[in-house]
């Protein structure tokens, strides 16, 4: 970490496969960069983010709302809450994104609501019959 975090900590998080291919694909067309090399030419990441966003006539979002989308998606798509935590920097064991990323969008709620089974043959226990005595 260069003390840029809020914990001044590293982080670490896994190579997301959208991650590899623009990574592989920058280095094919940049044969020549170094190492250190900086992937994309910005000088602020936030003026970057709302001229783009403009250019492409999206509202203007910033780099918090995306880690918010990742986070929220993350979880719809089933990854544990700790393992979310981990890759945005909390050190909670996933408390703080169970409440403000946990949140879910109606698409995704309908989704696994389909997925909720009562009738399965695993959730059918037998009971004894009782007999009035």
């Amino acid at each position: 970490a260069d003390g840029q975090t809020k914990n001044g900590e590293a982080r670490t998080i896994p190579l997301f496969p959208p991650l590899r291919a623009f990574l592989e694909t920058h280095r094919a067309n940049n044969p020549d960069a170094t190492p250190d090399a900086k992937l994309l030419p910005i000088l602020n990441a936030k003026t970057a983010i709302t001229n783009a966003c403009r250019r492409l006539g999206l509202p203007v979002f910033s780099h918090h709302k995306m880690r918010h989308y990742v986070a929220t998606n993350a979880i719809e798509a089933g990854i544990p809450p700790h393992i979310v935590a981990g890759w945005l920097g909390h050190r909670d064991g996933g408390q703080l994104v169970c409440r403000v990323y946990g949140h879910l969008r109606a698409e995704a709620s309908e989704l696994f609501a389909q997925r909720v089974t009562w009738d399965a043959p695993a959730n059918i226990v037998p009971l004894p019959v009782a007999v009035n005595q």
